[in-house]
């Protein structure tokens, strides 16, 4: 059974925010700085509810890159917690590595 929306927001924002602090030396070592990691809900008329996590990169006050994912979509999850802390790993790194000069 999975957790009510708000419940599962909320570890999925917690899950978010320590993938950040895990990976902040990478980023730290190619010039960025992440952003504050925000969620976004949104209801819309036509019935839909979804939940999305937005994570900003800047180099210098200038923004370089925007990972954004939904966690949320109608009526559950769209990944399961570990499957997002997998997938965020893998593309906070693959943010950092492109900003590495080839």
């Amino acid at each position: 059974m999975s957790l009510p929306r708000s419940q599962f927001e909320s570890a999925a924002l917690a899950v978010a925010l320590r993938s950040v602090v895990d990976l902040a030396e990478e980023l730290d070592q190619v010039g960025l700085t992440p952003g504050p990691v925000e969620l976004h809900q949104r209801d819309h008329s036509t019935g839909m509810k979804a939940s999305e996590i937005e994570i900003c990169f800047y180099r210098d006050k200038e923004l370089v890159d925007v990972l954004e994912f939904f966690v949320w979509k109608n009526e559950g999850p769209t990944a399961t917690l570990p499957e997002i802390k997998e997938w965020l790993k893998d593309s906070i790194r693959d943010v950092a590595a492109r900003q590495k000069p080839s």
